[in-house]
């Protein structure tokens, strides 16, 4: 269904007898871009977690405060500096989180990949049952 809606739009830049042909490439391509995102991150988690920092900051903090401005700036009885100072001061909180956010997980997904970097996976000489000392 998304690539239907996003081929509705697509369908004029191709000549009528291509049309078909070029739905079928652009299929094969997202199935194929698809397939190669599963076999680089097989832990679907650490993906998720940089998506999720990645959007969560810009769609709660970044653009909101940027559309207030824009929105409310104009009407009368505003108090455009505190406005203004309000604003700025959440989107660069936003901004923050979408940093440090970004690069821990995207650190996380490349440790990973490449199987270097802590892992939190005990050793032998780490676990103990309780009340025995390890040797």
């Amino acid at each position: 269904m998304p690539f239907n809606c996003v081929f509705y739009y697509l369908k004029p830049k191709f000549k009528p007898e291509n049309q078909f042909k070029a739905e079928l490439i652009l299929r094969g391509l997202i199935v194929l871009a698809i397939s190669l995102t599963a076999i680089i991150f097989p832990s679907v988690d650490s993906l998720m977690g940089f998506l999720g920092c990645f959007c969560l900051s810009n769609m709660a903090f970044i653009c909101p405060y940027i559309i207030y401005v824009f929105v409310y700036y104009e009407r009368p009885g505003t108090h455009r500096k505190r406005l203004i100072l309000r604003s700025l001061v959440l989107t660069i909180f936003g901004v923050f989180i979408l940093i440090c956010g970004s690069l821990i997980t995207g650190q996380d997904m490349i440790n990973k990949i490449t199987g270097s970097g802590p892992t939190t996976k005990a050793t032998n000489s780490e676990t103990t049952t309780a009340g025995t000392v390890p040797e």
